[in-house]
């Protein structure tokens, strides 16, 4: 189930950063192998995502423009160093550092990742073609540009959509993507789809080429260095979550520096290979421990059955109409936005509810990227306010230095009786040895510590 679930997610998630979509079977192949090899947890399920493919895709074609051979070449690098940070996070013990970005200001940013996801694929389905990194840009072309409509791409892209969605609803049981896939691959070869201007995959070769084409400078590896450690903390706070949430009923001891160097090194793979940077899938995981998984194996299957693909499927993949892989991505990315959240976090913590919004606006606003950046900050500020809010000052009078012992929020042991009183208190310790305290004021501290 894994496996057909992984190949169109694949496909399409090449696409998405704007590369060759046998990149994301690559990604699937290197990425899948290594970490099942190397990681301790039994569902964890790592390959493309949309988040780092649009932070590909933003980090590349920046530097590439449309000369598709370097971007997939830069592609491979971005895996290849973010590899280095996660392996290097791991050397160091930092992977506790993966809580920094907070849970609130993640909300915000992945949901303005699937807004852009979203906005940046309409062209694609409806054959208008755009240009330039910023989504929210490239859906203003589109709707501006109305009349561009080739009508065979929006009829598959649009049907393809409206599939998915009824499949999803009607038979949640089927791999809706795999059938949606196989069905526009038979309607492309009878109708030879092609001729009428619809886009398709292409030629998918039986091997990773990249590497012999690798001719980036020491100015592109200096310059992807900053990109690749923020997406390294954005595949680490994903990978953390999903290693939580497939091992909080076991009880299972996992170690994150152990699974954050997995993860470098299936980054490593990935770039090895020709892929783009991977990130553990929640989603996938989940269902991996649904269907019945017991150990990684799963996902070695699925990396097996992804090199099949490669290696013999190239001729039938080629024939897929790319509107299909834009239905895809349009259709899954909603996965993103956690609208239970939002209610939880708007009802309890209004405050939080603006970071959140701050931080999805700053995606919307700036790009990804740029977007990142602005959730690092909020994550600092935010930080900074719990400190401050959580300090007591030592200078205030016994009664309203103490904390009630019944108070939700402290974190402080509560003192006993026969413990020293702490800095501010007005009783003092009673001396060894002795009945009674020697301080004239030790019959006020005994009644406090008594209340």
């Amino acid at each position: 189930m894994i496996s057909v679930t992984l190949l169109p997610q694949a496909l399409a998630y090449g696409a998405l950063a704007g590369l060759p979509p046998a990149a994301g079977l690559y990604t699937a192949l290197g990425a899948a192998t290594v970490f099942a090899l190397l990681t301790r947890t039994r569902f964890v399920s790592v390959g493309p995502s949309s988040t780092l493919a649009l932070l590909t895709f933003s980090v590349v074609h920046e530097r590439a423009g449309s000369d598709v051979a370097r971007a997939t070449a830069l592609a491979a690098v971005l895996s290849l160093l973010m590899g280095m940070w996660c392996l290097l996070g791991a050397t160091l013990r930092l992977q506790g550092f993966s809580d920094f970005l907070s849970a609130p200001v993640m909300l915000g940013y992945q949901s303005g990742v699937a807004v852009e996801v979203i906005t940046g694929q309409v062209g694609p389905l409806l054959g208008v073609p755009t240009h330039g990194t910023d989504p929210l840009r490239r859906l203003w072309q589109v709707c501006t540009h109305l009349e561009q409509i080739k009508p065979f791409t929006a009829a598959m892209g649009l049907g393809a959509v409206v599939a998915l969605v009824l499949l999803k609803r009607c038979a949640p049981g089927l791999p809706g993507g795999l059938l949606v896939c196989l069905t526009a691959i038979a309607v492309s070869a009878a109708l030879g789809l092609a001729r009428y201007g619809v886009a398709v995959v292409g030629p998918v070769s039986g091997g990773p080429t990249t590497l012999p084409r690798l001719s980036t400078s020491l100015g592109d590896v200096w310059g992807l260095l900053i990109p690749a450690a923020g997406m390294a903390l954005v595949a680490s706070v994903e990978t953390v979550s999903a290693v939580r949430r497939t091992t909080v009923d076991s009880g299972e001891h996992i170690s994150l520096d152990r699974e954050s160097a997995a993860l470098g090194a299936s980054s490593i793979a990935s770039g090895a290979l020709g892929g783009l940077p991977p990130m553990a899938s929640t989603s996938r995981s989940l269902s991996a421990r649904g269907a019945g998984a017991h150990s990684q194996v799963f996902e070695l299957v699925a990396a097996g059955i992804v090199a099949f693909v490669l290696f013999t499927g190239g001729p039938i993949v080629a024939l897929l109409p790319m509107a299909v892989l834009s239905a895809i991505v349009i259709v899954g990315a909603p996965k993103l936005i956690d609208v239970t959240g939002w209610v939880r976090l708007w009802r309890s913590y209004r405050v939080e509810s603006v970071i959140a919004l701050i931080s999805m606006a700053g995606v919307l606003a700036f790009g990804v990227l740029v977007g990142l950046l602005v959730a690092v900050v909020l994550s600092v500020a935010q930080l900074l306010r719990r400190a401050a809010v959580r300090m007591t000052p030592s200078s205030a009078s016994p009664v309203t230095t103490v904390p009630p012992t019944s108070s939700p929020g402290s974190r402080r042991p509560i003192r006993t009786p026969s413990s020293t009183a702490p800095t501010g208190h007005c009783s003092s310790p009673t001396p060894r040895g002795s009945g009674r305290d020697s301080s004239p004021r030790s019959r006020p501290g005994r009644r406090f510590h008594g209340a």
